[in-house]
């Protein structure tokens, strides 16, 4: 069913009459909602509503216990390590918890996190050559890294073994790496495949801890960054992921850490009363705002400040940061709207000055006005540089893939995804798009 804004909306059959008689004794509009969210099953219905799972065994990861013998190697040789970690809250929070877990432990870790504009998301070149000046080592990704074979085999030409940690769609072609962490890389067996970046990053502090128990005696400190970068992700809250933010929430609201306490005070949500609701729409975008429009290492400092004045001066500047980030979505997405073409399913727009750092916000916000997925661009160095947006039941990263041969890059999850191309190749993409969106006959109306 189509509304008058133009989105479609998708209604749920009602759940079987077997169910509801099975299940007499709860709220009917409890059963049709779980139903609805996928839980088919009476048993998936009483366990959803029973609690949160226990975390599953990290070890199930394939490639754990690689992972964990390399970095035992580094700790018995006194290596240097290096956390690369995304640029969002998912990836900092991620390279926060690595870097503190890896300090306990007793190895040296030093944080690296991109630019976005200047160097992109995930792993790349020029950060592998500044990584490897310091000599052979190990780096240790966290949120990027699986398509990454090229910067990978650029790695182990400086003598370093790379570690992945992550949670994006892969297509189980060798990287090169040391171990691959990642729930959604092909043949990978893991129960649950909706762990957030930060999630991944856990598991292998879960599995380093009983490698070490007396060093890393209680993995669970660090669920406050779990929580946190797992909501801010937007990461599905089922399977053990219900369990790390239930737990993650009680940690959060005691947490000791200054950058978070002062975060709650510029922004109004004090981390005393800190739900998920606060970190989706207070303490996620100013953490995000770092990323955005200036360098992602502010929101890594603001986590791991141990000063109360240094706390309150990133967290000032990071809400001031949110503000002109509001700011420029705003101008985005009024000019993105005006580029929309209504006979098409989907939305392509591009601007040579839209802020990269806003223009998967804008994505966002024409989805949830429109509901058709929505790719917005800007151009960067003479490249189209690019984030997309879906509704529910559209996969991105399916549809990226098809485009492979038109697109420089493309990388993400099934409604969120970034990608390149040149200028040059944005009307085949437009062209594209069109067949795999259900619209065979965009040709003719492009007059082409």
């Amino acid at each position: 069913m189509t509304s008058l804004t133009g989105a479609i909306w998708d209604i749920r059959s009602r759940a079987p009459r077997a169910v509801f008689e099975e299940l007499a004794d709860l709220p009917s509009l409890a059963v049709q909602l779980l139903h609805n969210r996928g839980y088919h099953v009476p048993e998936d219905i009483r366990g959803f509503l029973d609690g949160p799972l226990p975390p599953h065994d990290p070890y199930l990861l394939s490639g754990m216990e690689c992972a964990v013998a390399r970095i035992v190697q580094a700790l018995e040789v006194g290596e240097r390590v290096h956390v690369y970690g995304d640029y969002d809250v998912d990836g900092v929070t991620g390279a926060a918890l690595l870097v503190e877990a890896l300090e306990m432990l007793g190895v040296r870790a030093t944080p690296y996190i991109p630019e976005r504009l200047a160097e992109g998301y995930g792993l790349n070149l020029h950060a592998i050559d500044t990584i490897g000046a310091d000599g052979p080592g190990l780096v240790i990704t966290t949120d990027c890294g699986t398509g990454s074979a090229e910067e990978i085999a650029q790695a182990r030409q400086h003598g370093l073994d790379v570690i992945v940690t992550d949670h994006h769609i892969g297509d189980g072609s060798n990287s090169g790496a040391v171990a691959m962490l990642n729930p959604n890389q092909a043949g990978n067996e893991y129960p649950f495949t909706g762990l957030a970046g930060v999630g991944v990053a856990y598991k292998l502090v879960q599995a380093l801890a009983e490698e070490m128990p007396d060093r890393l005696p209680y993995p669970e400190d660090f669920l406050d960054l779990v929580a946190l970068g797992t909501i801010a992700d937007m990461a599905p809250l089922r399977d053990e992921n219900r369990a790390f933010v239930t737990d993650g929430l009680v940690a959060l609201r005691q947490s000791q850490r200054l950058g978070l306490v002062a975060l709650g005070e510029v922004s109004r949500r004090p981390i005393a009363s800190i739900d998920a609701a606060d970190i989706s729409f207070s303490y996620g975008p100013r953490l995000n705002a770092a990323g955005r429009l200036a360098h992602a290492k502010l929101a890594l400092q603001l986590l791991q400040s141990r000063d109360a004045l240094e706390a309150e001066t990133i967290a000032r500047q990071l809400d001031d940061l949110n503000v002109e980030r509001r700011r420029l979505t705003e101008i985005v997405v009024a000019q993105v709207a005006e580029q929309i073409d209504r006979s098409l399913p989907f939305v392509l727009a591009v601007g040579e000055d839209f802020p990269a750092g806003v223009i998967g916000l804008a994505a966002s916000q024409i989805v949830r006005t429109t509901g058709l997925p929505a790719f917005v661009a800007t151009l960067v160095n003479g490249t189209l540089r690019g984030s997309a947006r879906s509704p529910d039941g559209v996969s991105l990263s399916d549809i990226l893939e098809t485009q492979s041969d038109v697109l420089v890059s493309w990388g993400g999850h099934a409604r969120a995804a970034g990608f390149a191309l040149r200028p040059e190749c944005l009307e085949d993409l437009r062209l594209g798009l069109g067949r795999e969106l259900g619209q065979p006959e965009i040709e003719a109306q492009l007059g082409l």
